[in-house]
């Protein structure tokens, strides 16, 4: 059965799978999450059992924290990929969550087979939508936050729009000094309107009120647009 509907329907019941034990390879995550996520290498891929929920597509989970000797491609850390509901919640529920790592650490959720660096082939003529959600004293954000990322997570797992599923990578959650960031990326800038379109449904979804920002992954492209004077500019605009 492949799922299609809001994955939140689902969760009390993989929550309950999980709570029973029947799920012993997500409980390998939890366990060494515990140490923290900077010390864990899994590149592990969760079985599907009898009984579970399919998905649409299969995702992988990644996990990148700035240090010395950073590098975008190779400070990537795949960190699980799964592919039905069950371990969507199983893996979800039990990562840090992104408000409370560490400043300078990412999480990224791509489908299976796509890397999170704009390199990836099919990353490579495409764009993403920028989210940002300043922090206050009073701690606030945090729940705008997760929100925000939890529905984008829950909107690109359990395609919930075929059409604007179809067009997204994945999508990445950054922890910032003043600010969260989630940026939705998806296959290619174009056409213009389709991708204006994406991101409109993308604010509304969530209810976002500032401008969104759209902006291409190849700067080298962007140049050759300059270049070449084009009368519309594809590679970057507000929502």
């Amino acid at each position: 059965m492949i799922i299609t509907m809001n994955l939140k329907e689902n969760k009390q019941k993989s929550l309950k799978i999980q709570q029973d034990g029947d799920n012993p390879d997500v409980d390998q995550i939890e366990n060494q999450m515990k140490v923290g996520m900077e010390k864990i290498r899994l590149n592990y891929i969760i079985p599907i059992k009898d009984g579970e929920h399919r998905l649409h597509n299969s995702w992988t989970f990644w996990y990148l924290k700035f240090g010395p000797n950073f590098d975008w491609e190779h400070s990537q850390i795949d960190v699980a990929t799964f592919s039905t509901v069950e371990s969507f919640w199983g893996v979800f529920d039990r990562v840090i969550p992104l408000t409370e790592t560490h400043h300078g650490c990412n999480y990224s959720l791509f489908k299976y087979g796509i890397r999170p660096i704009w390199e990836d082939p099919l990353n490579r003529n495409g764009g993403r939508f920028v989210f940002t959600i300043n922090k206050d004293m009073s701690g606030e954000y945090k729940n705008h936050a997760m929100e925000l990322w939890t529905e984008f997570c829950m909107l690109i797992v359990g395609y919930q729009n075929s059409m604007i599923c179809e067009r997204i990578c994945g999508l990445v959650g950054g922890n910032r000094n003043n600010q969260i960031k989630i940026a939705i990326w998806i296959d290619h800038y174009q056409p213009r309107q389709n991708v204006y379109d994406i991101g409109l449904f993308l604010k509304q979804l969530v209810g976002y009120e500032k401008s969104v920002h759209f902006e291409m992954h190849n700067m080298e492209m962007v140049k050759q647009q300059q270049q070449q004077q084009s009368n519309e500019r594809h590679y970057s605009f507000d929502i």
